[in-house]
């Protein structure tokens, strides 16, 4: 009981400080599962003791303990031996961007989405696959909010003309329906003139 109870204020701090930096460490937590997935080639070789995808997975395990979000926890724990793997980081990072609309709603949304998105254009194709896969997915969590639906909706426009972000920004707006967004007024009709 003693040592639990000296290491509970050695977390404390770390999440008091975590607090105001939430998206970024987030946002870059879910960027580096992009950069790193597949990338073991290090480990095969002899003698390496860098291994990227399995630092990335440590990243994201340490992220989790020091928030303490159970929600996130959870959506983590189910996902982690496949997080940087390179056909499931993109539903890792689904899943993960689903913990953080569940749990924090808008306002971490609001700058987890301003945080990601120069990474919709960037250099590297997995952390663009990784951006428009959370941004898609805080779409489902969008509805209240209506200037954070029209800039997920914007980017994910965007981002269509990106082969390897096609599906993604699909699925997103495929989300906005279901994310309770009213729908778009009908067009004015025309009144025909009786001659």
């Amino acid at each position: 009981a003693a040592a639990a109870a000296a290491a509970a204020p050695a977390t404390a701090p770390q999440s008091a400080s975590l607090t105001g930096h939430y998206a970024l460490v987030f946002s870059t937590v879910v960027l580096r599962l992009g950069t790193a997935a597949g990338n073991d080639a290090p480990a095969k070789k002899k003698k390496a003791t860098v291994q990227p995808d399995a630092q990335a997975v440590d990243a994201l395990r340490a992220f989790v303990d020091c928030t303490g979000d159970d929600v996130l926890g959870k959506a983590a724990a189910a996902n982690y031996e496949r997080a940087a793997r390179v056909p499931d980081y993109a539903d890792v990072a689904t899943a993960l961007a689903a913990a953080v609309g569940e749990a924090h709603g808008s306002r971490q949304m609001r700058a987890i989405y301003a945080v990601l998105l120069p990474y919709m254009k960037g250099n590297f194709p997995h952390q663009r696959v990784v951006a428009a896969s959370v941004l898609a997915e805080f779409v489902n969590h969008a509805g209240a909010d209506a200037v954070l639906m029209r800039q997920l909706v914007n980017a994910l426009l965007a981002s269509l003309v990106d082969n390897n972000l096609k599906v993604y920004a699909l699925r997103g707006l495929g989300n906005v329906v279901a994310a309770g967004a009213p729908p778009p007024p009908p067009p004015p009709r025309r009144r025909r003139r009786r001659r």
